[in-house]
């Protein structure tokens, strides 16, 4: 329990999405969004052992751009030009088959580029939010079938976790619906949570580890991985054997049922979203020390959950409007309703089991 309890937020969603084995989405304020990568970078390289690689989306990049960003060299096959950065970064502003990579690649061509490459273990997708539609059904495509089809297939790695992060701000645009529901669960990393910067700038694996005030000492940690692959495995294996009441169920459907019949829910409660409701609920209680679940485990995953996928309603959507309100009215009662206080008010009226 005390190595949980050190853990930070980011480690935790990281540490969430692996046991789990799906993928997450990670918001914050856009001027903290650069810190939010590099601690990222730390966590998935430094933390996990996992090869990390990280593509810097806007609306120019192209389906082949992002593609190339995710490969990275292949140890185990011949390789053109090895990399010694445990990170490789891409910034989707500058085509990777620009001129400039062209000339490096001496004479090559660009399938010789993308031969002996695969899939890295720790995607980062800054800003996949603003990246065209294509783009992101391609990374949907990733998370589905986990293999990505260009000249030739590159299959994703056992341990593989794609994590998206985006700036929390009201102008920004929506994901594609379909890929927003399978990210797995949803995180807002608040400004003060970051550690200084001068902090960052180190490269040591110690700075993987991150102090909250109040948090015990991890130092002995510095040296090795956070979790190793077969901690991971015998965490999902506690994940699974979980094991989850009737009446435990029965609070969950009700919450289920609850979110979509409410008058600021226009969408967004999936049988997906069912599913990995129960998945988190699984995947919390061995970070809690517990062999079942509980309503407060229940509580803390239907905001992960539900947060990045209830679609709140509008003057246009609010089911009222059919019988007679005013779309005036219905504007100012909805301008204040958010996700979280839309499942804050269901948790609220429904009753725990005891």
């Amino acid at each position: 329990m005390e190595r949980f309890q050190s853990l930070d937020d980011i480690q935790l969603a990281v540490l969430l999405s692996l046991i789990g084995k799906q993928h997450c989405l990670i918001t914050t304020d856009e001027q903290h969004l650069e810190s939010l990568q590099r601690q990222l970078e730390r966590v998935g390289s430094g933390g996990f052992g996992l090869t990390t690689a990280v593509v810097n989306c806007n609306p120019d990049t192209t389906v082949d751009d992002f593609a190339a960003a995710i490969l990275v060299q292949d140890e185990t096959k011949a390789i053109l030009r090895p990399s010694h950065s445990p990170v490789m970064s891409f910034d989707s502003r500058e085509s990777y088959f620009s001129r400039r990579h062209r000339n490096q690649l001496s004479g090559g061509t660009i399938d010789d580029l993308l031969k002996g490459r695969r899939i890295a273990n720790f995607v980062i997708a800054r800003n996949l939010n603003l990246a065209l539609e294509q783009v992101q059904l391609q990374a949907l495509e990733l998370i589905r079938t986990k293999r990505l089809m260009r000249k030739e297939i590159h299959h994703a790695p056992t341990r593989f976790l794609l994590v998206a992060i985006v700036a929390r701000t009201p102008s920004n645009p929506p994901f594609n619906s379909h890929l927003s529901d399978h990210f797995f669960i949803s995180h807002y990393h608040e400004p003060e949570e970051f550690i200084k910067d001068e902090d960052l700038e180190s490269d040591s694996v110690s700075s993987v580890i991150i102090h909250k005030p109040g948090s015990s000492s991890v130092s002995n940690y510095a040296q090795k991985l956070l979790f190793s692959n077969q901690e991971l495995d015998n965490l999902s294996a506690l994940a699974e054997a979980a094991y989850v009441s009737t009446e435990i169920k029965r609070y969950m459907m009700d919450i289920v049922v609850f979110l979509r019949m409410h008058r600021a829910v226009a969408g967004g409660i999936s049988p997906k979203a069912t599913r990995d409701f129960e998945l988190l609920v699984r995947c919390l209680c061995p970070l809690n020390g517990l062999p079942f679940a509980n309503p407060s485990v229940v509580s803390l995953a239907a905001y992960k959950i539900y947060g990045h996928r209830i679609v709140v309603a509008d003057k246009n959507t609010d089911r009222s409007v059919m019988w007679g309100s005013k779309r005036e009215a219905v504007e100012k009662y909805l301008s204040p309703v958010d996700a979280d206080m839309i499942i804050n008010n269901v948790l609220e009226e429904i009753r725990a089991p005891l």
